[in-house]
């Protein structure tokens, strides 16, 4: 419980702090492990799970030293 309040704490995207929810990065529910966890605003978190906004979510989680593995759905070769 305290990993997810310190977690939730702030959207890692743009620091708001009032509603944030959880996010996985690899998108896999049962993997808890800290190095997959981010805290999102609700409107972050909505982006990246649009395929719209979704690689430009991921850009700037890489730019800021997160590290999401890579995206099939982003994949137009496959």
């Amino acid at each position: 419980m305290e990993a997810y309040k310190t977690i939730t704490n702030k959207c890692e995207i743009c620091n708001f702090d009032k509603v944030v929810d959880l996010h996985h990065l690899d998108e896999n529910n049962k993997n808890n492990s800290r190095d997959n966890l981010i805290g999102l605003c609700p409107n972050h978190h909505k982006m990246l799970h649009d395929f719209r906004y979704r690689k430009e979510m991921l850009d700037i989680l890489k730019n800021k030293g997160f590290n999401p593995p890579e995206d099939q759905k982003l994949d137009f070769s496959l």
